[in-house]
């Protein structure tokens, strides 16, 4: 089967049918194409070329055709979802098999033998794929055991009877009827390949749903509306364990194996909807770039690499937009459909409900956080798996990090808990730039890839949250940095900076530029290196720091797993959190780089400028705001008041009436000439320059 485009080379005749009568796959290619993908013609593939143009159903083909057509079934499953499979519609003749972004990844993960999440709003086709999927494996394998796992009776007969009618829209020459198949609701068989369906249905106690997961023993497990079946939480840890050696047999035979989960999101307060919650989005958020991954056994590093959980799991979550339905029709499809309000948020919002438990966020501040969910334009992809995601395109990076970025770190031991998740924001936007979440690693190679992307990026400032693991990277970066010319006092945020007076001898050494310090230097003051947190820092950022950069930057956001962290906070106990289904590692490493522009002092020590950010959200419009114009009004008081200070000290120790009356002139006019409006003070240390200079003129004037 071609996946990749190293497949190709299997199939030297091979080639991508661009005459296929099914229009979904040429768009889907199209889309693929402007994605950014290289192997955007995947779904195109064809093995014999003898095939172009033939019809499958045609009354008048030759032996050999069939032959040719039966073959290139069996070896090639986008040929038969392409050109061979059939939806059933009532009142009309079955229609061809309609692929969209989800189904397809659907399809292509499963053939990778990778376990698959896939969540689709109503009526979108996961059912019919997944049985069409169903029946396509009862076709091709041999001696084979999958099973259906259901959330009740009423979805096994209805998944049961679209197998069915699939199968049936079959030429007859594909499918060789016996009459000893098993042809009811609970058992499908396909004896001529000695092939055999097994449909389990959600228990009603938790001794039921453990003996009935202890038979689940198969290669293959597919689980429907997984989110609502009674006791998953119990089942599927159990027969993850029963099929571990029909797994392991598959993988040694090359026979396809895993299990794919189709769901619409659930009830995150209920037992069962927080474990499969977590079980998702402890996964791999699905990005179309993993097609161009060069082999599977780089794709499962990459994997489990960067996602959270032990599993190596894809999440594939794809709302209407992305599976090509119009705002109007999904409007139409919520306005058509019965339910409450939370069943629709669920239904047609992908939305994980939670019930009693209240959100942080307002209804309009979650919807802008949606509204922002995107995928990455760039997958920055390193030597040690590390994936950095985006959102400038490859091309834009470079130019948009002439401005100022911060990089916000939180730190974990990267051993299957909280990720090291690292957030990047623009610091005149606040924009998400980019994300990383590493699970896996030696600490000691993450700080040095660190250090390496600070000295790469060199408009970085980093906010590491000291905890944990953060010490051993400070230190490691406390020595990398200064090796290459870099002083890490003007690069990673520091307590010294931050909290120290004027006067403090300390803070000058800071403030002092170099290149070099003596190691005995870093020795001493490492421990100042870093965003402590503790309960009363916690609280400041789940407090006004998340209410205020919500407020500027909700719909900069980006991110799916930044977004989903953001829509998963609750407040317990009078007190912002994650629930314990969740994480927040990508929250506080977004808010901390946030804090660090909203309420960081002394920002211009680390070449960083708030002021054009503040400006704008006071304008309400980024077009209202010129960069240029800023810096230079800046750059103009700045010089007034250097220029102030020193006629000042001037005044302070002249003695000569003449000297003194001409110094008082000049101050008397440069005074004249200060910005003194406060209203314009966009942060604190701006508006703490107006009052300096308003006091130097009460004294003066």
């Amino acid at each position: 089967m071609i996946l990749r485009k190293v497949d190709w080379g299997s199939y030297p005749e091979g080639a991508y049918n661009l005459d296929t009568n099914n229009a979904s796959y040429l768009k889907l290619a199209y889309t693929h194409r402007t994605l950014g993908v290289e192997h955007w013609y995947c779904c195109l593939a064809l093995h014999d070329t003898e095939l172009v143009g033939v019809d499958p159903y045609a009354a008048d083909l030759t032996f050999e055709q069939k032959a040719r057509v039966a073959y290139e079934m069996l070896t090639n499953p986008w040929f038969h979802f392409r050109e061979i499979a059939k939806v059933p519609q009532e009142g009309a003749d079955p229609c061809a098999f309609g692929i969209h972004r989800g189904s397809f990844t659907l399809i292509w993960v499963f053939f990778n033998n990778i376990d698959i999440a896939l969540l689709l709003i109503r009526q979108q086709g996961k059912t019919i794929v997944l049985s069409e999927l169903i029946m396509y494996l009862k076709r091709i394998l041999r001696n084979s055991r999958t099973i259906l796992l259901t959330r009740g009776s009423d979805l096994r007969i209805e998944t049961i009877s679209k197998v069915k009618s699939m199968r049936d829209c079959l030429p007859g020459y594909l499918w060789v009827h016996q009459r000893d198949d098993a042809d009811n609701t609970e058992v499908f068989t396909y004896n001529n390949r000695n092939n055999k369906l097994i449909t389990v249905i959600a228990q009603n106690s938790k001794e039921a749903a453990l003996n009935a997961a202890r038979g689940l023993t198969t290669a293959r497990l597919f689980s429907d509306e997984t989110a609502f079946t009674r006791f998953i939480r119990i089942m599927l840890p159990a027969a993850a364990a029963a099929g571990t050696t029909a797994r392991k047999i598959a993988e040694a035979e090359g026979i396809p194996y895993g299990n794919i989960f189709t769901t619409t999101p659930g009830k995150r307060d209920e037992a069962d909807g927080a474990f499969v919650y977590k079980l998702f989005h402890d996964g791999f958020f699905w990005e179309e770039a993993l097609m161009d991954v060069p082999d599977r056994e780089k794709l499962i590093e990459l994997i489990n690499m960067n996602s959270k959980g032990d599993r190596t799991l894809i999440h594939a979550p794809f709302n209407h937009r992305q599976l090509g339905m119009s705002d109007l029709d999904l409007y139409k499809a919520m306005a058509n459909a019965g339910g409450t309000h939370e069943e629709k948020l669920r239904d047609f919002g992908l939305q994980w409900t939670a019930g009693s438990m209240s959100s942080p966020l307002t209804v309009e501040e979650a919807e802008k956080i949606r509204e922002s969910g995107t995928s990455p334009r760039h997958l920055e992809i390193h030597r040690d798996n590390y994936i950095v995601r985006w959102y400038y395109s490859e091309e834009e990076i470079a130019e948009k990090l002439k401005v100022k970025h911060i990089i916000g770190l939180d730190t974990s031991e990267a051993v299957q808990r909280d990720a090291i998740s690292m957030v990047i924001i623009n610091s005149e936007t606040m924009e998400t730039a980019a994300v990383s979440s590493i699970n896996e690693s030696n600490l000691v190679t993450y700080a040095n890839w660190l250090g390496d992307f600070l000295i790469r990026y060199e408009n970085t400032i980093l906010v590491i949250e000291r905890k944990s693991t953060a010490p051993t990277m400070i230190d490691a970066l406390l020595l990398k940095l200064p090796a290459n010319g870099i002083d890490p006092c003007r690069r990673i945020y520091s307590t010294v900076i931050q909290n120290r007076e004027e006067d403090d001898p300390l803070l000058k050494d800071f403030q002092r530029y170099r290149s070099a310090r003596d190691a005995r230097f870093y020795d001493s003051v490492r421990k100042y290196f870093g965003f402590q947190t503790n309960a009363a820092s916690r609280d400041l950022l789940y407090s006004d720091c998340l209410k205020n950069a919500v407020r500027i930057a909700g719909h900069n956001v980006r991110d799916k797993s930044l977004m989903s962290e953001l829509l998963g906070l609750v407040v317990k106990n009078d007190r912002i959190d994650h629930t314990s289904d969740a994480h927040d590692d990508c929250v506080i490493a977004w808010l901390m780089a946030c804090w660090f522009l909203l309420y960081g002092r002394r920002l211009d020590h680390y070449g960083v400028s708030n002021r054009i950010l503040m400006k704008r959200q006071l304008s309400n419009s980024s077009d209202d705001v010129s960069t240029e114009d800023i810096v230079r009004e800046d750059e103009e008081q700045k010089a007034l008041l250097a220029e102030i200070d020193s006629i000042c000290s001037q005044l302070v120790n002249c003695r000569n009436p003449f000297v003194k009356t001409n110094l008082d002139r000049q101050l008397r006019l440069l005074l004249g000439q200060l910005n003194m409006d406060t209203s314009t003070a966009a942060t604190v240390s701006e508006l703490q320059e107006v009052v300096r200079s308003e006091r130097i003129k009460m004294r003066y004037l």
